[in-house]
């Protein structure tokens, strides 16, 4: 088992590498957004928040070949959505380090408001991309974590809380793990049910809970997470009940 999964980074690896030399303008674009992330963090001396940064540029370098529309179509570059989106995840440090309670929640509202904005303008401008996909559920479950977790942290909200908005984006991994492994393919997309209204109900939450409504905000984020919890489990039971492809 550890040799197969050494053999399969190691082949990832290389057709990143491949990816990016077939798109050397890609790989500038891609190359300058994460020098220009970077150099805020670094003048200010945020160690950690350059890692964050690092990481996030880290998977934008090596998923360059997913800089495609979702049927294979080539795209002349990032896009501006995906910008907006890498944006969202070069804020998550700032929003998390904000030691004033009103500049964390203006802050926190600003990040959620802009996950509203990115998926609009991509359609808009015919710039939906595989990468854009799969990044802005990955920097969605970041914030919403690192924002849950804050709360708790500061009392805002009661501890539980920040263990249910963790399995609620914990599950849907898994699911989707359990699939990979079992049909060795991606899900049907059109078998998802997408969970945005959830999301968006859990961010309402968190917000409201900086601002200081712990209690309507505490009822928020367990009604966001459960709704999104029975969506995950809907999806998985649509997508497993599906015939697998020959």
């Amino acid at each position: 088992m550890p040799l197969a999964w050494a053999c399969f980074i190691g082949a990832s690896s290389a057709r990143s590498v491949e990816d990016l030399a077939r798109r050397p303008d890609l790989a500038r674009q891609a190359a300058a957004v994460v020098a220009a992330g970077a150099v805020p963090w670094v003048l200010l001396g945020r160690g950690r928040a350059l890692a964050w940064w690092g990481a996030v540029g880290g998977m934008l370098l090596t998923h360059a070949g997913m800089v495609e529309g979702p049927s294979g179509e080539r795209r002349s570059g990032l896009g501006v959505a995906n910008i907006v989106t890498l944006g969202r995840a070069w804020m998550i440090p700032a929003v998390v380090k904000a030691r004033d309670r009103r500049t964390f929640t203006a802050l926190a509202a600003l990040v959620f408001a802009s996950d509203a904005i990115d998926g609009a303008i991509a359609r808009a401008r015919t710039e939906e991309t595989r990468l854009g996909a799969q990044m802005d559920h990955a920097v969605d479950a970041a914030l919403t974590i690192s924002v849950a977790e804050v709360a708790r942290r500061r009392g805002w909200l009661p501890t539980w809380t920040s263990a249910l908005v963790i399995g609620r984006y914990a599950a849907p991994v898994g699911l989707l793990a359990v699939y990979y492994f079992s049909r060795a393919e991606a899900p049907p997309r059109h078998r998802l049910i997408p969970a945005r209204a959830a999301g968006a109900l859990v961010a309402a939450g968190l917000v409201g809970a900086a601002a200081g409504y712990r209690r309507p905000a505490t009822g928020l984020v367990a009604t966001g997470v459960a709704w999104g919890l029975t969506l995950a489990a809907t999806s998985a039971v649509r997508a497993l009940s599906g015939t697998k492809r020959p």
